[in-house]
């Protein structure tokens, strides 16, 4: 006789078997079926005590190991504390209270130095952004994928003109949108080996990307055609990302003034001393203000009112991934700002 437990992830096959020649009788049957079930009810109580175990035991070492003292009281006593770790003979009283649920509260030390606070909410709101792009990547998959498929049934109808580049747009973006879900996952990992891409034709087909919010503006383009390629070595959502956010940053400004035709310039040059090809984006916008120019990439500061604050810290730190910088200034005494990508030659040595 013979019988499968299965209990979250965990599968158990039970074979019993006798010495005997003949099948088991009822008796014996029923005797199998009556321990099957008093095994099955051990089993999920082991499973789920040594699941609990295992939960509280990583719990503790993250507590423990937590870069400020900490603990967990109930109102009239400390459950827990890492306050030994730090050598503190009592727990610091100007300590940060978060409520768990209505009975516990966490309370959180930290120094009375402003930055320090103000890091430990950072890094709060980055693990909250961290699972709001899980979400996304979860929530928005299936409806991208859904638009592609329909893109690519759609032009099996042998659309023309405006209709058949309506459509291909439609099928681009999703694409684009599906590849910056994906390429997210590794924005905070180490360095990665990219392919050699031409920077000219990326520029142009960012520009078809954001041709929405371009409309209106004049464009400019210098310096993409030249005796030399320019090859980067990069990941081309990514840098794609950065220019189509300078883009849209640059449009929102020449929009935001009156008096004036809104204008763009892209420039890309070549800097073989450094072996660097930079791009800037030239806009004549309004500029950016004296005070805002320590805060401009630093995460969720924003000047606009449904701004999130994320776009050029995201550009920053995709920046960072491919030993580039982003560097801006205004165009004093003309009008605007101008934001440069400083991206390194894809083969420096030649």
């Amino acid at each position: 006789m013979g019988r499968d437990l299965s209990y979250r992830g965990h599968n158990v096959v039970v074979l019993v078997s006798s010495n005997g020649l003949f099948p088991p009788e009822p008796e014996e049957v029923l005797c199998f079926q009556q321990g099957m079930d008093a095994i099955r009810s051990n089993l999920k109580k082991a499973l789920e005590t040594d699941g609990r175990n295992e939960k509280d035991y990583h719990l503790l070492m993250a507590l423990n190991y937590y870069p400020f003292p900490l603990k967990i009281s109930d109102g009239e006593r400390d459950v827990y504390s890492n306050q030994q770790a730090f050598e503190l003979p009592e727990f610091p009283s100007n300590a940060m209270a978060y409520p768990l649920d209505e009975r516990y509260t966490l309370w959180v030390a930290v120094k009375d130095d402003a930055s320090v606070i103000s890091d430990f909410h950072h890094h709060q709101r980055i693990a909250l952004l961290g699972e709001l792009l899980n979400t996304l990547k979860h929530e928005l998959s299936n409806p991208l994928f859904g638009l592609q498929l329909g893109t690519d049934l759609l032009k099996q109808e042998h659309p023309e003109g405006e209709t058949l580049e309506f459509i291909e747009a439609i099928g681009q973006n999703a694409s684009r949108c599906q590849r910056i879900l994906t390429n997210f996952q590794g924005l905070f990992g180490g360095p990665g080996q990219f392919p050699e891409v031409n920077l000219e034709d990326l520029i142009r087909d960012t520009i078809k990307l954001a041709k929405s919010e371009l409309k209106g503006i004049q464009i400019n383009l210098e310096g993409l055609q030249g005796p030399a390629p320019l090859d980067v070595k990069v990941n081309p959502t990514w840098i794609g990302q950065i220019i189509f956010n300078l883009l849209i940053n640059a449009a929102q400004a020449c929009k935001s003034q009156t008096g004036r035709t809104p204008c763009i310039e892209i420039e890309a040059t070549r800097d073989d001393s450094a072996k660097r090809i930079r791009v800037a984006v030239k806009d004549n916008g309004p500029g950016v203000k004296n005070e805002h120019r320590e805060r401009l990439f630093a995460p969720f500061f924003t000047t606009k009112e449904d701004g999130t604050g994320l776009g050029l810290s995201i550009c920053k730190r995709l920046a960072e991934k491919h030993d580039a910088s982003i560097l801006f200034c205004n165009n004093d005494p003309l009008p605007g700002a101008t934001f440069s990508l400083n991206l390194p030659y894809a083969n420096p040595g030649h």
